[in-house]
């Protein structure tokens, strides 16, 4: 075997670290899996993974384009009866007789690409062999995805399962994200959860108490795998050194036999501690402010959600949930329910009485509205903004507002401009 050459198990070395070794060495050349009848061969050019062929008999492009629908049999059969030295690539053939655009034809060979290199993550055993070969991988169309985004996309199909703690190793460990970790983003997109538990690599938290903030254990172990083989995270070989007591041993008594040291009991913590707790809310809060202002809501939804569980006594989290929840229609209940829990808090909060009132308004609950509206009016009549919004919550309600000139109205009329705030403020600046 050659210098540049290596080869084993998958069951030695599972696939996502073998696209890791690839990925970060920036290898160029073929990697070949084999597993019973099954030969999948893998194609990269400076560490990027491009294309991806099979042996099995469906999962040829041709085959694939029968099953679709997308040619005829009995055109397909007449192409290939055409090219009777077989020098023509089936694609090509195919495009060049008319019986399929070639734009169809590229996405169908990405996709089927994709579908093999996927079915190759589910492989737990298999002759496998990399071979360096600085020429070019030999395909009518090359896969646009990078590699670390397949080595993501590929872990995130497979099932969770208590194994990929055991991949963790100590679980007393701190992942930390590597230098630059943006740069990754701009090819690796992660999900919320996945986006939530890479926010936590901060190398401070431990593995275990990440896993405590996942959905699922299981579920949280495998994201982490998948960010670790990616190369968006680091994990250290050791785990940081217990802190050594300063605690000064009291001399045994002459005679005395020394007791025995205590035995260590292995005692799994319900929970982070409170300061761990606090230090991945704020993290969340903060990177969530920097989400909003770059208008990613929902990003920022995911990180806010996070730090209200961490912090539930924290008031200005649940506003600024309350604030991003309130940018989708669809989300009004629990919108509603946010800012009832910030002003829980801070009920004299005037930006959160604010907004919520002009929420509610929006979703025509106008009577609600005024209660908050009256409470900024009464408090700070001079600001104007407090006026127009009284002012726009009376008007929905249908409560007319006080007419300038002296003189009874209407019983009915009469009836509305009473129940004006603004209505009853004016007649009293008019009778004095």
């Amino acid at each position: 075997m050659s210098a540049e050459a290596w080869g084993g198990r998958l069951s030695d070395e599972p696939l996502p670290q073998i696209l890791r070794r690839i990925f970060a060495g920036r290898r160029t050349g073929r990697l070949t899996f084999i597993r019973d009848a099954e030969t999948i061969r893998l194609f990269f050019n400076a560490g990027e993974l491009k294309t991806a062929t099979s042996s099995t008999e469906g999962r040829r492009i041709g085959d694939v384009l029968l099953r679709r629908g997308l040619v005829r049999e009995a055109d397909f059969r007449a192409a290939i009866a055409s090219d009777r030295e077989r020098r023509s690539r089936l694609g090509k053939l195919l495009v060049e007789r008319g019986l399929i655009p070639q734009h169809v034809l590229d996405a169908e060979m990405r996709r089927l690409a994709e579908e093999i290199v996927f079915s190759a993550f589910t492989w737990k055993d298999g002759e496998f062999r990399f071979e360096d070969d600085e020429g070019s991988p030999d395909a009518d169309v090359w896969l646009d995805h990078s590699t670390a985004a397949l080595i993501v996309e590929g872990i995130r199909r497979l099932p969770d399962g208590e194994e990929y703690v055991e991949m963790l190793g100590d679980l007393e460990r701190r992942p930390a994200a590597i230098e630059d970790p943006m740069t990754r983003w701009g090819f690796v997109k992660l999900a919320p959860q996945e986006g939530y538990l890479f926010s936590l690599c901060n190398g401070k938290t431990s593995l275990r108490d990440i896993l405590k903030l996942a959905p699922s254990r299981p579920g949280g172990a495998k994201i982490l795998h998948a960010l670790l083989a990616c190369g968006l995270i680091e994990i250290p070989d050791a785990a940081p050194a217990p802190p050594i007591s300063e605690a000064p041993e009291t001399p045994a008594a002459a005679g005395t036999p020394s007791p025995a040291a205590p035995k260590e009991i292995a005692i799994e913590p319900s929970a982070p501690d409170a300061e761990a707790r606090y230090v991945v809310a704020r993290g969340n809060y903060l990177r969530a402010r920097q989400l909003m202002e770059s208008r990613d809501f929902f990003g920022a939804i995911v990180l806010l959600e996070q730090a209200v569980k961490l912090a539930p006594d924290n008031g200005e989290y649940h506003y600024r949930l309350a604030s991003a929840l309130s940018k989708n229609p669809r989300w009004g209940e629990r919108t509603i329910a946010q800012f009832k829990k910030a002003l829980s808090f801070a009920p004299s909060r005037g930006d959160a009485m604010r907004d919520f009132a002009e929420f509610l308004l929006s979703r025509h609950r106008a009577s609600e509205a005024r209660e908050y509206a009256v409470r900024l009016f009464e408090r700070s009549p001079e600001d104007p903004k407090h006026a127009d919004l009284l002012r726009r919550c009376e008007a929905a309600m249908g409560i007319a507002p006080a007419a300038p000139a002296a003189g009874e109205g209407k019983p009915d009329e009469e009836e509305k401009t009473s129940r004006s705030l603004l209505g009853r403020l004016f007649r009293r600046g008019t009778t004095e």
